[in-house]
């Protein structure tokens, strides 16, 4: 034992296992926690939680085939070094983020951009190295790995990272333990809410290197305990709510070494510009700790192509930089093979040359000073400082991108649109054509025919093809995911999970599931809540976790089936209970259903999902163009105008309250209420009628033009949500609505944008009180609303820019609905005369 880094207990070595026979998944699983448990300082739970002894995914046969497979190799240290055990195990992580979609963040980041931040910091033997969202390790392996190729003494590096996920966290714990690493730190934990690493005094730990990738934006973080924080780490102010990236920027900052401490963190542009974010920004500007903004091109995100940034941060600045910030803009430089993006060698040393260097390189690199920054209102959006970089990078950082995924996904989804149309006419397989994909070049082959002869279709039971999967959890916030699906994450008509929370906001009995399984809502199954989840997670027990039995029906033909109302309608038909009706699994698993032959199974799969992968696009392109909408909003107007109130441009009046005495008004009128008023539109389905006076009629009616502002909600998010008027009617109001009038100086669709907006939005939660549940803003703190001042002609040319946005939105609504109606035209045809 004393010649090893670890332990195998006496039945858990390679030929132990090889000797087994039966059940062969089980005796993995037992040797895995039995090395586990012999080696606790070293191992614990780095096998992760693994499905082992599931034979349906993991039958002996083909457990038996891969370790006879493995033992036709001699693993020895002289054959395979832990070098290439860490590069091998490095390379499946990267296949995984490459497969696997939007979701590869959370997993691999770029590690050509890894290196680039490693080369900036410089670390050194024996530093300390953090990072506080480690993932699978990745940056905390790239400081080793630039320390041994440089020839320098690696192993007195002490690493620490601290992960959410658990399974993750076991990965990196794994990867660190591949590559070599025996003084590892991998803590699993919530870091914003028990950060793992704290000295003697219970304070946080410093350290001399910190690498991070947070994730961006989180809305699912506890706001409230941030703002009374233990560990000190809100010193610049208390992020809002949607966007939790400066708590992570504090949590760094305060975790750097007061003397060697220097930090280089990954974000996306919106952390330099964003107005909700300016008073924490401009604390982090004047704390003198930024040494360097580096703005990169798109793509460098795995399966995403918005831009990165990176923000260095250096605790003990050298005389010479400080009170100084350096700007690079790196847009252009990086290279772009088959679908990805990297820095090549050249890149990074023009990227590290110009940040070494600390000097103004025309249109490339700009060192401004604290002052200089002031001036443009503590923002530090790229474009501010170095001539050169894109003027609307921090309005639309990837819209463009976004766009021509849209017109690629129509394209190729109108051919099998086209394919479809062929078919159902005259029976035949529509003709090859150019740029048509055929079968071999893609798993979904969009020009495959269906070909659907029904006399091969069968009859089965439900429950002989389908297995309902019941691995129950007592305790969301110990179930080692980080994603909860509740049956209101769950859209009608999409096929996939797209929405979720974490496991910690819930409480009582869970059900685990696993990527590709298929979650269905069971409770009020007329809702047709039915979709496929590409991750491991807990979602609701009034749902049922369904998962495709092997070789008896396609994995990816389910969730089809699933949307059909061939099987939607059979099981509202079988739901019990009146108040909150619920399909039971015995009464479903019992259910007779006829069912295509496997390869119409995958041919009617593919041409679904080809629909379904158009509708995801557009879906993420219209979210996209609406979140340029609130950019165009926000960066037009950040710290290039001066500002007034909201009584100084427009008159802001109260409504009418109802009561008995109305009925004997002489004037019937219409009475708009707050349910009336949407955020930027009015619904106008149900307005009531109430009696008047004539002063009323001249004092309290809204007439065109008007902004109609909600005082009180029982949400804080809908307070101040505000909509115009554009009838010559001239309806009554509600007391619980203001009206807001604009002056001559101002536009009122601007001051409904404005009042609309992140920073409109922001100010109402701020100011807004809380009685008997209902939040409310009054007309004093309304008027007092801070307006910017601009001229009606750039007023005009914002309010153009939204229109023809609004318009794009409304087009590719409109391209949703008719996908949707496509796709659900296409299900009754296949299965409805089955």
């Amino acid at each position: 034992p004393e010649n090893h880094r670890f332990a195998i207990p006496k039945g858990s070595h390679w030929r132990d296992i090889r000797q087994t026979t039966e059940n062969v998944g089980a005796r993995i699983l037992g040797a895995m926690r039995a090395i586990e448990s012999a080696n606790p300082g070293t191992l614990p739970g780095v096998f992760g939680d693994g499905d082992w002894g599931n034979k349906d995914l993991l039958p002996d046969a083909t457990l038996l085939d891969l370790i006879e497979h493995f033992s036709t190799q001699t693993l020895s240290i002289a054959n395979l070094p832990e070098d290439e055990l860490g590069s091998g195990y490095e390379y499946l992580i990267k296949k995984f983020a490459d497969d696997s979609g939007h979701t590869a963040q959370e997993f691999y980041t770029n590690r050509t951009l890894v290196h680039l931040m490693t080369l900036m910091l410089q670390p050194q033997p024996g530093e300390s190295v953090y990072d506080p969202t480690c993932g699978t390790g990745g940056m905390l392996i790239s400081t080793v790995a630039e320390l041994k190729r440089q020839g320098l003494e690696w192993r007195s590096l002490r690493l620490y990272g601290q992960e959410l996920n658990y399974g993750t966290s076991s990965i990196a714990r794994m990867n660190l333990f591949l590559h070599g690493i025996t003084d590892g730190h991998i803590a699993h934990g919530d870091t914003l809410a028990r950060p793992a690493f704290l000295d003697e005094g219970g304070r946080l730990q410093r350290f001399d290197v910190v690498l991070a990738n947070p994730p961006y934006s989180i809305k699912a973080w506890n706001r409230d305990a941030f703002a009374a924080d233990p560990y000190g780490r809100n010193m610049w102010g208390v992020p809002p709510q949607g966007r939790a990236d400066y708590a992570f920027f504090q949590h760094i900052a305060a975790s750097l070494d007061p003397k060697m401490g220097r930090a280089a963190i990954l974000f996306p542009h919106g952390v330099l510009f964003r107005r909700e974010e300016a008073a924490l920004r401009e604390a982090l500007v004047k704390s003198d700790l930024v040494e360097c903004v580096l703005g990169l091109g798109a793509g460098l995100f795995y399966n995403s192509p918005m831009e990165a940034v990176v923000v260095t941060l250096r605790a003990n600045k050298p005389a010479e930089r400080r009170g100084k910030v350096l700007f690079i803009n790196a847009v252009g430089e990086f290279a772009r093979e088959q679908a990805q993006s990297f820095l090549r060698d050249t890149h990074q040393q023009k990227i590290l040359a110009a940040y070494q260097g600390y000097a103004d390189v025309d249109g490339f690199a700009k060192v401004a000073t604290l002052a200089d920054i002031a001036d443009k209102s503590f923002s530090l959006a790229i474009p501010l400082y170095v001539a050169g970089a894109k003027a609307d990078e921090a309005e639309a950082p990837d819209v463009d991108d976004a766009v021509a995924q849209w017109r690629a996904a129509a394209e190729a989804s109108d051919q099998a649109i086209s394919d479809v149309l062929a078919l159902l006419r005259d029976g035949r397989r529509a003709p090859a054509g150019p740029g048509r994909p055929d079968d071999s070049s893609s798993t979904h082959s969009l020009g495959a025919s269906l070909d659907i002869d029904k006399t091969r279709w069968r009859r089965v039971a439900f429950g002989d093809v389908i297995d309902s999967i019941t691995d129950r959890v007592d305790d969301p916030s110990q179930a080692g995911v980080d994603r909860y699906v509740g049956l209101e994450h769950l859209d009608p008509g999409v096929m996939t999970v797209q929405r979720w929370d974490t496991p910690d906001k819930v409480e009582a009995q869970k059900l685990r599931f696993q990527a590709g399984d298929v979650i269905f809502g069971r409770r009020r199954a007329y809702q047709k809540k039915v979709a496929r989840a590409d991750f491991e997670g807990i979602c609701s027990a009034h749902a049922l976790v369904l998962r495709a039995k092997p070789g008896l029906i396609d994995p990816d033909f389910l969730p089809v089936f699933l949307s059909s109302d061939y099987f939607l309608d059979r099981a509202i038909g079988i739901s019990v209970g009146s108040l909150s009706p619920t399909v039971n699994w015995r009464d479903l698993k019992v259910q007779q259903f006829d069912l295509p032959a496997l390869d119409e199974q995958k041919r009617i799969a593919d041409l679904l999902w080809a629909v379904e992968r158009h509708r995801c696009i557009v879906s993420s392109v219209r979210y996209r163009v609406q979140t340029v909408r609130d950019l165009a909003v926000e960066g037009a107007l950040s710290g290039r105008v001066s500002t007034t109130t909201l009584d100084r441009v427009a008159s802001i009046t109260s409504g009418v309250t109802l009561g008995p005495a109305r009925k004997e008004m002489p004037l019937w009128m219409s009475y708009l209420r707050v349910a009336n008023v949407q955020r930027g539109r009015l619904d106008l389905i149900e307005v009531k009628e109430v009696g008047a006076t004539e002063t009323e009629a001249q004092t309290k009616s809204v007439r065109f033009g008007d902004v109609l502002v909600v005082e009180g909600h029982a949400s804080v998010d809908e307070i101040g949500r505000a909509a115009i008027w554009t009838s010559d009617n001239s309806p009554l109001h509600q007391n619980h609505l203001f009206r807001v009038r604009a002056g001559n100086g101002v536009r009122p669709r601007f001051l409904m944008e404005w009042i609309n907006g992140v920073t409109g939005r922001d100010y109402m939660k701020t100011v807004a009180k809380s009685t008997s549940g209902l939040y409310t803003i009054n007309s004093t703190v309304l008027k007092a609303m801070p307006v910017p001042a601009m001229s009606l002609q750039d007023q005009d040319i914002l309010l153009s820019v939204l229109s023809a946005i609004e318009a794009l939105s409304r087009n590719l609504e409109y391209e949703i609905d008719a996908l949707v109606f496509f796709r659900n035209s296409l299900l009754a045809t296949i299965f409805g005369g089955a």
